[in-house]
Parts: structure tokens; C-alpha cells; sequence
């Protein structure tokens, strides 16, 4: 298994192989905590006003992302694990647009050396490593998104490290990754008393290592729209 870590929008463009698409702060984090609030299925896409035009044709569908961190008007929710982690999405369709991590993903499936992409985070990094395991892909390719697509950030490449060791057997330690992610740039907002948008749990909720046992994968739909659906690792 050959294994590369490529960064932002760029390094999603040119992923090969099976793709991992990562966004800890908060995209795939919230993603994660949507499927198992029982969202149904999640419809990633680049645009706000792709999400607008879905919310027109489906008005029973739900809007959940942000630009520049900030819930956008008249989505249902913000980019917020915290506020969809008690809400009962049992059998809905969550319309998902953020700066980074969707943007990742629909560039992933358009790239020409893809086979599969899935979604990246420590919520649920184990099973996502059990699922990679399960396929024996020749190549993976992690994408640290970082923030906005256009800049480095410590939370993503730390996640795209720590998955890669785990798959080539080297040891992590978690619980000093996390101490150390309190104190990045990128997750200042979060201890930020005037950042309503970004609230404190959002942190804790971000980094609850294998919260969850199921791997998040994409694909088409049977009208073409991306989704992201839950996917556990197949038994040994």
C-alpha cells in the first residue's frame, strides 16, 4: 500500500487512489455527528447557491454549512457538531457546504487517478482505518484540507499523520495531540467567548477519538448528486 499526504484544494485535485478527504475543524466532524443524529444520507457540495437550489426543488431537505465559520442565512444549521449532536435527523437529507471540506470532496471525485473517497476526522479515524484496511487499495492518498482549502492548519495534518501510522503499525498518542490542538491557531475560535458560531464543546466534540464505528463514503446518487453515506468496516 502505497501512502501520500497531500494539503489543501490542490492536493485534492491531484489525489490517486483511494482518497481520504480531511477536515477536523469541522466539516467531517459535524458530518459524523449528523449520520448518527439519523440523517439518512448527507449531499456535499462546493456551492451556496447549489445548496440554496436544493433547498428550492427538496424543501423538505435540511442546510447545514458556513462560510468563513459563519452558519449562513437560512440554513437550518451552522457548521456546528454541537447543535445537530441531540437533534433527531432520523431519516432526512442534510445538504452540507463549508469552506474546506466539501469543497475537498467534490474536487476528489472529479480527479482523474481516484478510485473511492471518503471523509476524514478523529470521530471516526478508526473505523475509517478499518475501512481502508477492508478495500487493500494500491494507493491512498490523505488530504489535509486545512483551513479554507488554502492554508495549513495542525488538526488536519496531525489527522492525516496519525492515520498513516496507524496503517503502517507506528504508534500514536492521542491525548498529546489533543493538548497540543487546543493551542493552534485554528482552534482559538473555539475558546473564544464572542465566537457564538464556534462554541467550546465543538472542540471536545472534534476531537472524541472513535466516537463513532462507522466510515463516512461517497458517491453518486441515482439523480448524480454526491452523498455521503455510513459505511462499517467489513468483518476480518
Amino acid at each position: 500500500m502505497q501512502i501520500s499526504i497531500h494539503a489543501l484544494l490542490g492536493g485534492a485535485h491531484h489525489a490517486r487512489g483511494l482518497t481520504v478527504i480531511i477536515d477536523v475543524f469541522r466539516a467531517f466532524s459535524t458530518a459524523c455527528y449528523a449520520i448518527n443524529a439519523g440523517a439518512a444520507r448527507i449531499i456535499p457540495v462546493a456551492e451556496l447557491e447549489q445548496a440554496y437550489a436544493l433547498k428550492r426543488e427538496h424543501p423538505d431537505w435540511l442546510l447545514m454549512g458556513e462560510r468563513d465559520a459563519i452558519k449562513q442565512p437560512g440554513f437550518d444549521f451552522g457548521n456546528s457538531p454541537t447543535e445537530v449532536e441531540a437533534v433527531d435527523l432520523s431519516g432526512l437529507t442534510v445538504v452540507h457546504t463549508t469552506s474546506a471540506g466539501t469543497q475537498g470532496l467534490v474536487a476528489a471525485m472529479s480527479a482523474p487517478e481516484v478510485s473511492e473517497v471518503l471523509t476524514g476526522s478523529f470521530v471516526n479515524l478508526g473505523a475509517t482505518v478499518e475501512y481502508i484496511r477492508s478495500r487493500a487499495p494500491e494507493a491512498v492518498t490523505f488530504v489535509a484540507m486545512g483551513t479554507a482549502g488554502r492554508e495549513r492548519s495542525g488538526e488536519d495534518d496531525l489527522c492525516a499523520m496519525y492515520m498513516k501510522n496507524e496503517l503502517q503499525g507506528v504508534p500514536n498518542r492521542f491525548e498529546a495531540i489533543k493538548g497540543y490542538l487546543a493551542t493552534i491557531e485554528s482552534a482559538r475560535k473555539f475558546f473564544d467567548p464572542k465566537a457564538d458560531y464556534a462554541p467550546e464543546r465543538d472542540f471536545e466534540l472534534c476531537t472524541a477519538l472513535d466516537r463513532f464505528d462507522f466510515a463516512l463514503t461517497a458517491g453518486r446518487d441515482e439523480d448524480g448528486l454526491l452523498t455521503l453515506r455510513a459505511a462499517k468496516p467489513a468483518p476480518a
